[in-house]
């Protein structure tokens, strides 16, 4: 068996030690190597000895280092006192305490001992730890001195951001905790150097620091909630709908936030209460709902809600009342600002719809989505949404990215095996009456490309973000057209609602507003089969639903008390909007599409050639605001619309003999 003799102080090979075992001997060599011959398993316990050194005895092990041959490596201690530190409250190792008796020294281990080099006796020491009272005991013999250290204890001084002292704040170590007084002091009678310390609170982020000795603390603790109320700032009932954004003012502040992922977004309750909590350290507020304009709140204040930040927010009522602006416009700058001046000088306008995703699948920025750019959807000669947003906001214009949504022939011709075509004939696209072909509602892969492009403009800074075509074809068989999944009424009216729903999810931690448009016929039962809408359905975390309302599109007979709804443009609009709040919960809001062209499709009957003009337009506008729409928007599809409608209003009854002196008396009922 072979082995090594190390010194215990300074790790160096200790020479001339004399080793026996099994009435054999051996002499370790300069380099401190030892050998024993001629052992049996029963003659392992060896006895080492050297003049300057303290006797060992030690055990090998038969199958380690007799058998296996593995060399044993010793250890032997040159004279020394031995000792421990411990914790004189819970008698745990003291971990570096410093131990000195004259010129000798020695610094505790993790199990709290030390050694001191030498023998002589009676021996006085000190024993000192951070965060321990120093002690001092006395080696009467050459036996193990154990010595007690009591803790000093640590005195925290908690504050606010304020520098308000902070009471009732719970102060956790490891070994012990306190509660803070009225003067937001704790004191922590247990507590060793490197322990970390924790001081919570309900209602203030967590503050954490390591103890290293000191007698003092003084920590600060951050606010990181706030509790409050929306409420409407005219009537100061509370506001349905509201959601609460918090960003972290070093990354975005005020309006500059919009189109970023909050660090903490929130729901307020129905009656308009919230509780935010895990705020930022300096947060950023902003409250949105629908009917009401952004909220961005000043500095958050202390008050009487049970949090530290309490909020009263009072939000303004916004009604969106604007025109359409189509894609080819953005083709012609200078057309866009006349567009833009126009709203910019009038009393009554403040809002603009503008083609972002066009009805042929174009877009009006560059894309991130890895399809978009495959199939070259940007037009990058057109005034992009960056530079309109600017030219809008500029003019302090509410801004309505217009998004067609599955009549998408870009993306139908870049990825026809995502597109509609007939099952007669289904490597040729299926192509509607403007000759555009459509996308497959059901497919994954659609759905995705649709939600990954609106969070696009939703990043990009527009105040909403309005879909429409957000339907199915509208095809009375759709057995004939290849869906990826059998077509039903029910799979429309699922496939529509889902996709809503997982839109508004896609989209709200960016803090835009959303709309819909739908057809103006789906509000006689709020559910229309063949293209898939159930307005209930839709309305889901849906901020604002717009029924295409135009007089033109009804039949004779639909509204009772109108036998020409071409010639009733008050009785439809107002009727239509009533109809359709009953059909759709708050807090959706309603803000219907208005006739802004002069064509009437009749041929025939009371309303043939009963063409449109300003005050059938504006006796729209009016019947709308009377019918407590939340605004109104007027459609063209080529952009076109006497600016005189968008003046003051006349009475109704002047409209009216507008009417009649236009139209030979015809007119309807009002």
């Amino acid at each position: 068996m072979t082995g090594k003799i190390i010194d215990g102080k300074t790790g160096a090979p200790v020479a001339d030690v004399s080793v026996r075992a099994g009435g054999q001997s051996a002499t370790s060599d300069q380099a401190g190597v030892f050998r024993l011959e001629r052992l049996s398993g029963s003659e392992l316990a060896i006895t080492a000895s050297h003049p300057n050194y303290e006797p060992l005895e030690f055990s090998a092990d038969e199958a380690t280092n007799l058998l296996a041959g593995e060399p044993l490596e010793v250890t032997i201690l040159p004279p020394h006192l031995a000792g421990a530190v411990v914790n004189g409250v819970t008698n745990s190792p003291v971990v570096g305490a410093t131990v000195t008796a004259g010129n000798l020294s020695a610094v505790t281990d993790d199990q709290g001992q030390f050694m001191l080099w030498t023998t002589e006796t009676p021996l006085q020491v000190t024993v000192e730890a951070i965060g321990y009272e120093s002690a001092e005991s006395q080696f009467s013999e050459d036996a193990p001195l154990s010595v007690a250290l009591e803790p000093k204890g640590l005195v925290v001084k908690v504050t606010d951001n304020t520098g308000q002292p902070v009471s009732g704040a719970v102060v956790n170590s490891p070994r012990s905790d306190a509660t803070t007084d009225a003067q937001g002091v704790a004191l922590l009678p247990l507590l060793e150097s490197g322990d970390p310390y924790t001081v919570t609170l309900a209602g203030f982020a967590p503050a954490a620091q390591t103890y290293s000795g000191e007698a003092q603390a003084d920590l600060s603790i951050v606010p990181n909630t706030v509790a409050g109320t929306a409420v409407d700032a005219t009537t100061g009932e509370p506001v349905p709908g509201a959601i609460i954004y918090v960003y972290d003012k070093t990354s975005c502040q005020g309006e500059a936030c919009r189109g970023s992922e909050p660090a903490v977004l929130v729901d307020a309750n129905a009656d308009g209460t919230f509780l935010v909590e895990g705020m930022p350290a300096d947060p950023q507020v902003m409250i949105k709902a629908p009917g009401y304009s952004l909220l961005f709140p000043d500095a958050l204040q202390a008050g009487d809600c049970n949090a530290p930040y309490c909020l009263q927010a009072e939000l303004q009522p916004f009604e969106a009342r604007g025109f359409y602006v189509p894609f080819h416009y953005l083709y012609n700058r200078d057309l866009i600002e006349s567009r833009l001046d126009l709203i910019e000088q009038s009393d009554v306008l403040n809002a603009v719809v503008v083609d972002m995703k066009s009805d042929y699948g174009e877009i009006a920025w560059e894309p991130k989505n890895a399809v978009a750019q495959e199939i070259g959807v940007y037009q990058e000669d057109v005034m992009s949404a960056q530079e309109f947003l600017a030219e809008a906001q500029k003019r302090g214009i509410y801004t309505i990215a217009r998004f067609v949504t599955f009549k998408d022939n870009a993306l139908a011709e870049g990825k026809p095996e995502w597109a509609l075509s007939k099952k007669s004939n289904p490597g040729v696209l299926w192509k509607d009456g403007e000759d555009l072909a459509w996308v497959d509602p059901y497919r994954d892969e659609v759905r995705q490309y649709e939600i990954d492009l609106a969070k696009e403009l939703a990043e990009i800074g527009f105040d909403e973000v309005q879909f429409d075509y957000f339907r199915f074809t509208g095809q009375r068989d759709h057995n004939l057209l290849t869906y990826s999944v059998e077509s039903t009424p029910e799979n429309r009216r699922e496939a529509i609602s889902s996709f809503s729903r997982e839109l508004m999810a896609a989209l709200k931690p960016y803090g835009a507003f959303t709309s819909i448009d739908v057809f103006g016929s789906i509000i006689l039962n709020g559910n229309e089969p063949l293209i898939g809408q159930n307005l209930a359905d839709m309305a889901q975390g849906l901020d604002y639903l717009s029924p295409m309302i135009y007089p033109q599109v009804w039949w004779p007979g639909t509204f009772p008390g109108c036998e020409e709804p071409v010639q009733c443009p008050y009785k439809v609009i107002y009727d239509s909007t009533d109809i359709v709040r009953d059909i759709v919960p708050m807090p959706t809001r309603i803000r219907p599409w208005l006739q802004g062209y002069p064509n009437n499709y009749r041929t025939d009957g009371p309303a043939a050639g009963y063409n449109y003009a300003v005050p059938e337009m504006m006796i729209q506008r009016e019947a709308a605001d009377d019918a407590g729409a939340e605004g109104w928007l007027f459609w063209s599809g080529g952009g076109n619309f006497p600016d005189e409608i968008f003046g003051p209003l006349p009475s109704l009854a002047e409209l009216e003999a507008q009417v009649r002196a236009r139209q030979g008396g015809r007119s309807g009922p009002y």
